[in-house]
This record gives structure tokens, C-alpha cells and sequence, in this order.
């Protein structure tokens, strides 16, 4: 019975794990017998040896201490030495002669050898010899020191016993010091050989691991060698070659796999056909898909789940001026159609989560160049049902509907002014004339009155004179409707734009004057002409003015500059004023006909100001001027071709006068 290949590659594996096991172990246990005799010199002989040193060192200070003792003369200085003499250092030789004692004990019980159990036994005896010669010694000091009655003689064989008995101590503790230094000496040379041992042991070992791993390595090569065949096969695969051949005595395992890969390869080549087709699919899907974002004039954004942006048409890049590279990966906020969607952030992050769509009218949005257009939004979630997550982002749809609005906003301005037409024929019938006969009769019947005298008469006279103002202010009124209604234009002709400027000054200088209003005049001499009806131009620039110097009047410092200037192809006409400005509610309807915020005010002016402009191809816009007051841009094309030079040579008139505003 042949043994199977994960049977021979296991087997291999563990005959290596045993040698390098056994060989490890080995290893250890000898580093730990080696450890442990380093252990035990350590803990015994070398602590002995130190005890022993400090033996020696005690029994040296005493021996100084006594020979100063006896041969001080100062009774207080000889008091002091006799104590450390005969007290302190007798207690703390008797105190290591106690520890080395012990370690001796301690080291007996550990001692594993008959030779360490001998050299410990010679130990301990010597320091018993020791421990009776210092009882000896200490008692000859006592005695010594403490006996007043001795002679001279006495003394000195007293002091010859104690220095004997000192001496006999310190001889045994040379002794076996020397003999802890041999044994010490001994214990690190048997530490080295067994070192040198084990060694060798651990190398010969390694060497016969390695050998036979070897072996086993190369009798688990030869047992795998079948597999570089199924490895070729699986590249032929791999390479598209579905055909798999295989040695017959391989054996049943591979006989096995080939079976499988051959199987496989008949899959594959059935998949990749299938594959190919899907592919073409898919690309003629994408190829249709990218065709239809390109050619939409929609702006299409797409985004996935977390609102970060996939996808951008062209149309979108162009409209909301996004670089090529500069959208994919970003968040959606961080795109200029965030600011008409900012508002419903709720509803967005909702509809991406598989809530329902967001559509939106009419939202302003504001692009990079500071244009500003007006957005239809529709925002829809792409759901995937073949998904765990049904809703993998949202498509944003923006539609561009500024010319709608706009044309819508023209077209209610143009039925308002014809419910003005309609309004102004009625009143030049029914009010024009019997204003016209009231005012004749106001005349006629100051005229009787000029001859009549009396204390009523000049009182009668003013009376008179200020119906007949009202009757003129209501004829100047209706003249206005009548002229808003009639929307007529005069016969274009190229216009000088300052001329024109000049020839208003001229007009208003004693009215302004009057009032107080300081009117600057800075007109450019590149500012060109204009193709214009000059009745039209003239009427929305007096119109312009008036509403400025009416802002101003009654204040100090009263300011209305006029200004002309020329950037390319278009000519521009401002007029400003240092007064309050607009109140920021209130700025979207100053251009709308009869909005006025004047207690008399027709609220006409402005809407037949920007009505004058806009037909001639031009725009009237307003802005707030910083530090306060209000400024009106009339922006026309020029009619002597564009100039890109704008070589501004100003010049300033100051005249002094009025302007009323809006009637």
C-alpha cells in the first residue's frame, strides 16, 4: 500500500521537528546543570569568601583600636576607643562569624557532591575554631580593660593572650579563604568544560538534525515533484490552453486534481465565451450611456451613498465651470451646486439613504465667475435591486431656466403695462381735459382778481396759485403714465454717451443748484457712442439722476457723480449717490412698475429707466456702495466696434443743483 503525499510530507515534518526538538532540549538541559553549579558557587563559596573578608577587616580595626586605646592618655578619648574595642567590633565579628555559619548550613543541605559535602563539613569546623578562639580573645580585652588592679606585667600578658587568639582567628580565616578561592577556581573550570561539552554535543547534534532533514527534505521534494506538473497545467490554463496532461504514476491524488483542473478548464472555456459577449454588451451599453450624458444639456451629477461625487457630464462641467479633473472622489458640498441644494440637506442625505426624490423650482445658484442663473433641481436615488444595499447614490439634475424666468418675469411686466395702457387711456380721457379747463379757469380767475384790493385779496391769490401747482402736478402725472403706456421708440442712431452726459448736466444745473446737491461729472474719452434712441437715453438718465439727488437732498455733503467708462465692446453709465442706499427687503422690487417708497412717488422712474435701456440691448442693474449709498449701472454694447484699451482721462465738473425723483 502506497502512503498517500500528505501522509509523506506530515511524516517528513515531524521526523525534522523531533531532531530539532531533541537536539533544543539537550541544549537546555546542560545550560541548565551549567547554570545551576554557577548558582550554587555563587550562593555559597562566594558569599562565604565575603563574610570572610569582612572577618578579616573587623579583626584588623579592632587590633588598631586596642593598641590606641592603651596608649591614649586622655581619659575620655581612651573611654571612647575602649568601647568600640571591647563592645562594637567584638559583636560584629561574632555577627559574621553567625551568617558565614549559616550560608555553610544552607550550602550543606544543597550540596549534591560527597566532595562539596566534605570541603563544607572542613568548613564549618574551622569556623567553630574561629568562634571559640574569638570567645578567647574577647575575653582577654575584657578583662583588659576592665581590671583596674593589674600591674604592668599583667597587662602585658593579657594583652599578649588577646593579640594570640586575634591572631589565631585570622590565620583560619586566611586558610580557608585561600581554600574558598581553589574551590571557586575549581567550580568555574568544570563550568567551562561542561560548557566546551555541551558544545560539542549541541554541534555533533545540529550536524546529524541537519543531515537528516535534509534527507526528509529531499525525499519530500521527490515525493511533491508531480505537483510542478499540475503547476504547468494550471498556467496553460491561465494561458487559455484547456488541454491538461499528467503522468500516470503520479498516483491517485494527482490523478485526482488533474481530473478537477481538466473539469475546470471546460468551464472556463465555456465562461470566457460568455464573458466576451457580456463585455461586448457591456461596452456597447457604456459606449450608448456615455453618448447620452455627453449630448444631454441637462447638468447630471451622480453620487454614491456617502454624497461624494462619481460622476459629472459634460453639460455639468460646462455649466457650473468644473475643471476636468477636479470632481471625481469630492464631496458633493464642496461643488457650486451645493448652494441651491444646502437648504434641503435633510431630504438629500434622506433620498440617499432610499427615501423618496427632491424636485426644486426655481432655486438661485451662483457659479464660480459670480454669474448668477436660476436652477430647476430634481434629485433622484439610484436603487440597485440586485443589491444589499438597494440605494447606492443619487442623480442630480440641474436644468437651466434663467431665459425662462426671464421671459416669464418680461412677460408679467408686459401685462402690467398693458393694464397701465389700458389705465392711462382712461385717465387722458377722463381726467386730462377737465384738469386742462380747471387750470384755464385758475388763470382766468386770478386774472379778475389781479384789479381787486383788500386786506383777502394776496391770501385769495395764493390759494389760487397753489390749486393751480396741484392742477400741474396732476398733469405732469398723467403725462407720465400716458408716456409709460405708450412704449414708443424713437429712430436708433449712434448716441456720444458723454455728450449725452454733458447735455443732462446742462439741464439740471439750476435745479440742483437750488437744492443743494453737488453733481460730479467723469466722463471717459474712450467711452465712444452708443446706438440709441437720444429721447430714450435721455428721458432713463434724468430719471436716473432725479431718483439719485431725491435720496440725497436734506443731507450734508450731498453727492450725485456721473460717470462714463468703456471695458471691450461695452460702455457703461453710473450713477451714485452718498445717500442711504436700499434697504436689502426692498431691492428686488425697486425696478417693478408703481413700487415706489416716496409718499408722492409714481414708483415709474426706475421701471422706465431699465425699460429704456433693455431696449436697446442694454441692462440696468443696482448695487450698494460701500461706507453707504446706492449705485445704478446702465451697461450698453458701443456702437464703434470693441476697444480694449480703457485709457481713462477724466475730467470733473461740479455744478449744483436738483434732481426729483420718481414722480
Amino acid at each position: 500500500m502506497r502512503t498517500s503525499l500528505s501522509a509523506r510530507v506530515f511524516l517528513g515534518f515531524v521526523v525534522i521537528l523531533a531532531l530539532f526538538a531533541g537536539t533544543t532540549g539537550f541544549g537546555l538541559v546542560r545550560m541548565h546543570r551549567i547554570r545551576e553549579s554557577l548558582r550554587y558557587t555563587a550562593d555559597t563559596y562566594v558569599a562565604l569568601t565575603r563574610n570572610l573578608a569582612q572577618i578579616k577587616t573587623l579583626l584588623d580595626i579592632r587590633d588598631d583600636y586596642t593598641e590606641r586605646a592603651l596608649a591614649e592618655a586622655d581619659p575620655r578619648l581612651r573611654l571612647y576607643l575602649v568601647r568600640y574595642a571591647r563592645d562594637f567590633y567584638p559583636r560584629a565579628i561574632r555577627a559574621r562569624l553567625g551568617e558565614a555559619r549559616s550560608s555553610v548550613d544552607e550550602a550543606t543541605e544543597l550540596s549534591t557532591t560527597d566532595a562539596q559535602r566534605r570541603f563544607l563539613a572542613d568548613a564549618g569546623d574551622r569556623l567553630r575554631t574561629m568562634d571559640e578562639d574569638e570567645v578567647a580573645a574577647e575575653e582577654a580585652l575584657a578583662e583588659l580593660f576592665d581590671r583596674t588592679d593589674l600591674g604592668d606585667e599583667e597587662r602585658l600578658l593579657l594583652r599578649e593572650r588577646a593579640r594570640e587568639r586575634a591572631a589565631a582567628v585570622a590565620k583560619q580565616v586566611r586558610l580557608l579563604s585561600l581554600n574558598l578561592d581553589e574551590r571557586i577556581a575549581q567550580s568555574v573550570l568544570k563550568a567551562e568544560r561542561d560548557e566546551q561539552d555541551a558544545a560539542w554535543a549541541l554541534i555533533t547534534l545540529a550536524t546529524l538534525a541537519g543531515a537528516v532533514g535534509l534527507l526528509v527534505t529531499l525525499w519530500v521534494a521527490r515525493a511533491l515533484r508531480p505537483l510542478r506538473q499540475l503547476a504547468d497545467a494550471a498556467h496553460a490554463l491561465s494561458r487559455g490552453s484547456y488541454t491538461v496532461e499528467i503522468d500516470p504514476n503520479a498516483g491517485a491524488e494527482m490523478e485526482a486534481v488533474a481530473l478537477e483542473l481538466r473539469a475546470l478548464g471546460n468551464a472556463l472555456k465555456e465562461r470566457e465565451g460568455a464573458l466576451a459577449r457580456g463585455n461586448e454588451e457591456l461596452t456597447r451599453l457604456k459606449a450608448f450611456l456615455e453618448s447620452v450624458l455627453a449630448s444631454a444639456r441637462v447638468a447630471i451629477v451622480v453620487t454614491d451613498g456617502s454624497l461624494k461625487v462619481r460622476r459629472v457630464n459634460p453639460a455639468a462641467r460646462s455649466f457650473l465651470q468644473l475643471g476636468i479633473l477636479e470632481t471625481e472622489g469630492r464631496p458633493l458640498e464642496e461643488l457650486p451646486i451645493w448652494s441651491a441644494l444646502k437648504d434641503h440637506e435633510k431630504e438629500l442625505r434622506r433620498a440617499a439613504a432610499g427615501g423618496e426624490g427632491i424636485h426644486l423650482s426655481t432655486v438661485p445658484l451662483v457659479r464660480a465667475d459670480g454669474s448668477e442663473v436660476v436652477l430647476d433641481v430634481d434629485v433622484e436615488p439610484l436603487r440597485d435591486p440586485r443589491s444589499a444595499t438597494p440605494v447606492t447614490g443619487v442623480v442630480v439634475l440641474g436644468t437651466d431656466v434663467t431665459d425662462r424666468e426671464a421671459a416669464r418675469e418680461r412677460l408679467t411686466a408686459t401685462e402690467r403695462l398693458a393694464a397701465v395702457a389700458h389705465l392711462a387711456a382712461q385717465v387722458a380721457h377722463e381726467i386730462r381735459n377737465p384738469l386742462s379747463s380747471l387750470g384755464l379757469n385758475c388763470e382766468l380767475l386770478e386774472d379778475e382778481l389781479g384789479a381787486v384790493e383788500g386786506p383777502r385779496a394776496e391770501e385769495i391769490k395764493n390759494l389760487l396759485r397753489a390749486i393751480g401747482r396741484e392742477i400741474d402736478r396732476l398733469a405732469e402725472l398723467t403725462e407720465g403714465y400716458l408716456k409709460h403706456a405708450r412704449l414708443g421708440r424713437g429712430q436708433p442712431r449712434s448716441v456720444d454717451i458723454n455728450a449725452a452726459v454733458e447735455d443732462l448736466a446742462a439741464l439740471v444745473r439750476d435745479d440742483l443748484r437750488r437744492r443743494g446737491v453737488t453733481l460730479t461729472v467723469i466722463a471717459s474719452p474712450m467711452a465712444g457712442t452708443v446706438r440709441a434712441d437720444p429721447s430714450r437715453l435721455r428721458q432713463a438718465l434724468l430719471n436716473l439722476v432725479r431718483n439719485a439727488s431725491e435720496a440725497v437732498t436734506g443731507h450734508s455733503n450731498a453727492v450725485v457723480r456721473v460717470m462714463t467708462s468703456r471695458q471691450g465692446g461695452k460702455v457703461s453709465l453710473v450713477v451714485e449717490d452718498n445717500g442711504p442706499g436700499v434697504n436689502a427687503e426692498l431691492k428686488e422690487r425697486i425696478f417693478e412698475p408703481f413700487f415706489t417708497t416716496k409718499d408722492q412717488g409714481s414708483g415709474l422712474g426706475l421701471s422706465i429707466s431699465r425699460q429704456a435701456v433693455e431696449e436697446h440691448g442694454g441692462s440696468l442693474t443696482y448695487e450698494d456702495l460701500q461706507g453707504g449709498g446706492a449705485r445704478f449701472v446702465a451697461t450698453f454694447n458701443a456702437a464703434d466696434g470693441p476697444d480694449d484699451d480703457d485709457e481713462v482721462a477724466t475730467r470733473a465738473n461740479e455744478v449744483t443743483g436738483h434732481a426729483g425723483g420718481p414722480a
